[in-house]
């Protein structure tokens, strides 16, 4: 017979579920918006806060009104940092050139985040030890001014690229290139770094 779980965790895991569908789920982050705004509105109109309870159950009606009042306002942060997130991982303009040198091959990255500025951001995408096939590999990126030499590389490819954020550690890239499509599963290893393991897709 498997092990009942406690409360917690079950608490855990729900809260945990939650805040990755208020992340990566734009139609479930809509859903609880509107949830959370309606129930505040419901609160703040029916309880008057500047009568103290006396009996105890008026205290405990106004400690859950309370608590729930605070568990709204705690996911609507949430919420809005999510909607911030957005702006930073949203991209237009996407277009690439792949470059190979041996066995080495990158993708120089260029884009917009319109969102939050109008500037040419560049990024390198670098597979030091060739493309994924069948087994993961891991790979580099170079942004935020991190400079990548080119030197002794060759043009290859190029065309445009999406990028879809899939969960805190992992996003897909797809690379539509005018000689062929490369898309890959990259899953963060180390942030400072910016390290990923790779996977075809």
């Amino acid at each position: 017979m498997p092990k009942k779980k406690s409360l917690r965790t079950v608490a855990l895991a729900s809260g945990r579920k939650m805040n990755r569908d208020i992340y990566f789920n734009k139609k479930r982050r809509r859903v609880f918006k509107k949830s959370f705004l309606e129930t505040q509105k419901e609160i703040l109109e029916n309880e008057d806060f500047s009568v103290k309870p006396v009996l105890k159950e008026e205290y405990d009606k106004r400690m859950l009104t309370t608590s729930m009042l605070a568990f709204t306002v705690s996911w609507l942060e949430t919420i809005e940092k999510a909607e911030k997130y957005d702006k930073k991982v949203y991209l237009t303009d996407s277009k690439f050139i792949l470059y190979r040198k041996e066995m080495s091959v990158v993708f120089k990255a260029t884009f917009l985040k319109p969102l939050l500025d109008n500037k040419v951001k560049t990024s390198f995408l670098c597979f030091p030890q060739g493309f994924p096939r069948k087994t993961k590999k891991k790979t580099f990126i170079y942004k935020d001014g991190r400079k990548f030499s080119l030197k002794g590389y060759k043009e290859i490819d190029s065309g445009i690229f999406k990028q879809k954020v899939l969960d805190y550690k992992d996003i897909s890239l797809k690379y539509k290139g005018k000689k062929d499509h490369y898309n890959f599963k990259l899953t963060l290893i180390n942030d400072e770094k910016q390290s990923y393991w790779v996977t075809s897709l």
